[in-house]
């Protein structure tokens, strides 16, 4: 199987994304950066490697480097050794520039046996982090052979994935059986990791996600980024990570609810938030002045829309209630986001894709809505029960509390590596 992925499919593959690159100039850029990956690590080596051991992480995309962070900072306060990052998607290397305890970002090499060898001796990698599921055949293989210590972070399996596919598990299954280590999030993935790949060496421990997001909400209560007299008095409703397709639904009749509630403000904050998508959003409150968080917010305004990245934390502590975008697309975004901060969450029918949206929804946290009238009842039943908005939130903020941890116990496996 190893011979007919490494020397008939990859290169198959490859080969056409690199046709297809002639048409799109998002899949040209990724291909010209993942092919100058040695002549980065060339420079790499001549800022940090002196005689410090590197740690190698690899995330596939933004999320996935978002929720490992506080692993990150752990290995970097507490060794004296130099992280490398490697992404496979230009959602990540192209929009996360600089992290504190990163040395230096790359794109993923192509996944042959002797890229990466060339890889692993170029950097002196000591440890190969994976975060939730990007694993790659030769990737492992090889960091086997060099006695890389390979380890997956953050691992799920839903009983739906496409990985539990037949093809899948043929070219998944040994690589999955040879990790060093599998910190897994939860006993039902547990279960399905097992049963798809006979995985070995597993232990579950929880997200690291949950820790992020704590330490996240520590960050953001220490900034002022909204004028106090806008949010003073008022209910805050904030629309996180909303898609167009969650506007359809959640923001159809939205108008009823402001006319009703003269003290309920509104924040949104686009998954892309571009002139495009925001332009999509305007006709929802016809006549409702609005701003744009890049801009002087009017007190007299009632809609804030945040046409920035990295702000949804600063915009969830003043929320009084949250929805979570994504789930009337095709997943739900970060429910624990909202959670920490003690306040109600709501979301569309698509949450499956999410363990913790599985569990907040099971804790009594959260609340499903399918349609904007149900959505309106949710929000105006919260406007008018004070108590039970309050319990509510209570717990899912307890939820979301009483799951941090992970990377402390990821943190003390891997120091006996490195000690």
């Amino acid at each position: 199987m190893n011979f007919l992925y490494s020397f008939f499919l990859l290169p198959g593959l490859i080969f056409f994304a690199h046709i297809a690159a002639v048409f799109s100039k998002n899949l040209r850029n990724p291909l010209f950066e993942r092919n100058k990956v040695f002549r980065e690590i060339k420079v790499f080596n001549k800022r940090y490697i002196k005689s410090k051991k590197t740690i190698v992480i690899h995330t596939a995309s933004m999320g996935e480097f978002e929720h490992i962070k506080p692993v990150i900072r752990k290995l970097k306060n507490e060794f004296d050794v130099n992280i490398l990052v490697t992404f496979f998607s230009p959602s990540g290397y192209e929009h996360v520039k600089e992290f504190p305890g990163v040395d230096y970002f790359l794109y993923l090499p192509y996944d042959f046996q002797w890229l990466w060898k060339k890889f692993y001796l170029a950097t002196k990698c000591k440890i190969l982090l994976i975060s939730k599921h990007d694993v790659w055949p030769n990737q492992i293989k090889m960091a086997n052979k060099l006695a890389v210590k390979a380890i997956l972070l953050n691992a799920s399996l839903s009983a739906n994935s496409s990985r539990k596919s037949f093809m899948a598990k043929i070219f998944l299954a040994e690589a999955y059986k040879s990790l060093d280590k599998i910190f897994v999030i939860s006993n039902q993935d547990n279960e399905q990791l097992v049963s798809a790949f006979g995985c070995q060496n597993t232990e579950v421990v929880g997200d690291t996600k949950f820790d992020q997001v704590l330490t996240r909400k520590e960050e953001a209560e220490k900034e002022q980024l909204l004028n106090p007299e806008w949010i003073s008095d008022n209910k805050i409703l904030v629309f996180g990570s909303l898609w167009p397709q969650d506007a359809e639904q959640v923001l159809k009749e939205i108008t009823a609810l402001l006319e009703r509630n003269k003290s309920l403000k509104i924040i949104i904050v686009p998954h892309q938030p571009t002139d495009e998508i925001i332009f999509k959003f305007l006709p929802y409150f016809r006549d409702y002045e609005h701003s744009l968080f890049s801009e002087k917010t009017t007190l007299e305004s009632r809609i804030l829309i945040v046409n920035s990245v990295g702000l949804l934390a600063d915009m969830y502590k003043h929320a009084n209630f949250a929805y979570v975008g994504g789930s009337f697309k095709q997943g739900i975004h970060n429910v624990i986001e909202p959670a920490i901060y003690g306040i109600p969450v709501l979301h569309g029918p698509v949450y499956k894709n999410s363990f913790e949206a599985i569990q907040l929804l099971e804790t009594g946290g959260s609340q499903v809505v399918n349609g904007p009238s149900e959505f309106n009842k949710n929000i105006q039943t919260f406007m008018d029960d004070e108590s039970l908005r309050e319990s509510k939130g209570k717990i899912a903020k307890e939820y979301a509390s009483q799951n941090t941890g992970s990377t402390t116990k990821i943190l003390d496996y891997i120091s006996h590596i490195l000690d």
